[in-house]
């Protein structure tokens, strides 16, 4: 399927190397110890009054999300847990292991229910559907599974032939999944019949988390360039683009009321977004060694995130404010529009620039090399502009156009086509 490349990006600072920054306050984080080994994934229960842990200790830790006490640990034989997930009336709660087993638990007695056998290889990324009647898998065999629970083996498998399985979701409804691969493509199936609705193609990068809204009908990717990119599942068109920066996407969360995203990325930060305008509403330095696991309570107050080692970490956090050195707080917002896109010629760089300044556009390759600079510290007034640029001796492939206006610098993406 061609792949649409029209972007609107709404961004705000990202470069601390001027004279702006980012100021928090009363951020409070929070250390939760009670395993042995690393912590490979944490989920908040529905009612949020519960955050459960899971690791390589074979533990399944409990917390009270009110105090974050510890409530009662779960464990079986001590095998590593890879995976956890709540069903969505929180009573239950399955849980993948280094076995090949996926375990289903009572979450108020802490019970053993029952245990689904997958033959060939281990699995993670668990997803429940939301009529709790079936959830999802993704296997090391490179197979998505569609579980039964009442059923112990899978009643439905998607035979992945594009290398690894990266992340998995299902949308509401239940009948579509959305997969992200090595190959560096994602795509949607159809739940019912295990075959591939649609191929978005992710041309010289890699996405790796991928998640459906909680509507179901739209989904959200992050791939390694620093970008989450918002699509609708209908259509296959790409709504939004949000610019984090050229470092890697490593998870995502939505919060239920699917107006936040959140996101953590390989420079150890996390990221609160608008979903609906893409702005940049709250930003975390933190500490994260590993490719983290991130989970939100309902209204996005609460992230609780692991990493590489036995501790899980809370943040609670107030919104973080965006000011200049002078302290005047700033709402500038860039626009980006470049069309067409993909182009093989003409194409036509739209901006809008919130108050006087300093312009600097240029357009650089995959690889970072500059190709052109369409405009060079020119002083613009407040308002829209546009600038052309000619792609016809450009290379195939995937190129990023880059705004500096003062202290602010986004940047958009756009395919050369031949």
């Amino acid at each position: 399927m061609k792949r649409s490349f029209s972007l609107i990006l709404l961004a705000v600072v990202f470069s601390f190397c001027y004279n702006s920054r980012l100021s928090a306050q009363n951020d409070t984080l929070i250390k939760l110890k009670g395993h042995n080994a690393r912590v490979s994934s944490v989920a908040f229960s529905p009612n949020d009054s519960i955050l459960v842990s899971c690791g390589w200790d074979g533990k399944i830790i409990f917390w009270n999300t009110a105090t974050f006490d510890k409530i009662k640990t779960l464990t079986d034989n001590n095998l590593p847990v890879l995976d956890i997930a709540f069903s969505p009336d929180g009573s239950k709660l399955i849980s993948a292991h280094t076995d090949t087993l996926i375990r289903l638990w009572d979450v108020n007695s802490g019970k053993l229910i029952k245990t689904f056998i997958s033959y060939k290889g281990y699995n993670a990324g668990l997803a429940y559907c939301p009529n709790g009647k079936y959830f999802i898998s993704r296997n090391s065999s490179n197979n998505i599974y569609l579980w039964d629970l009442n059923t112990e083996i899978p009643i439905k498998s998607f035979p992945e032939e594009f290398g690894k399985i990266l992340s998995v979701d299902i949308n509401k409804a239940g009948d579509r999944i959305v997969s992200s691969n090595e190959d560096q493509n994602f795509r949607i199936w159809d739940a019912n019949k295990g075959e591939i609705v649609k191929t978005f193609y992710g041309f010289d990068y890699t996405y790796y988390p991928v998640k459906f809204t909680p509507d179901g009908t739209k989904f959200i990717t992050g791939n390694r360039r620093g970008t989450l990119e918002l699509w609708d599942l209908i259509s296959g068109e790409q709504i939004r683009a949000y610019y984090d920066n050229i470092y890697n996407i490593e998870a995502l969360a939505i919060t239920v009321d699917g107006k936040k995203i959140i996101s953590a990325n390989s420079n150890n930060q996390i990221i609160i977004w608008d979903l609906n305008i893409g702005k940049k509403i709250k930003y975390l330095d933190t500490p994260m060694w590993y490719k983290p696991f991130l989970s939100i309570n309902s209204d996005g107050s609460i992230i609780a995130y692991c990493d590489n080692d036995n501790v899980v970490k809370i943040l609670k956090s107030t919104v973080i404010t965006i000011f200049e050195e002078n302290g005047n707080n700033t709402s500038n917002t860039e626009i980006i529009n470049i069309t067409p896109n993909p182009t093989s010629g003409q194409s036509e760089i739209q901006f809008s620039l919130a108050s006087p300044s300093i312009v600097n556009l240029s357009i650089t390759n995959s690889l970072g090399s500059e190709v052109t600079r369409a405009i060079d510290n020119v002083y613009y007034g407040q308002g829209k502009r546009k600038v052309t640029f000619d792609a016809e001796n450009f290379s195939p492939g995937v190129y990023f156009c880059t705004l500096k206006a003062g202290n602010f610098a986004m940047t958009a993406k756009f395919v050369v086509l031949r």
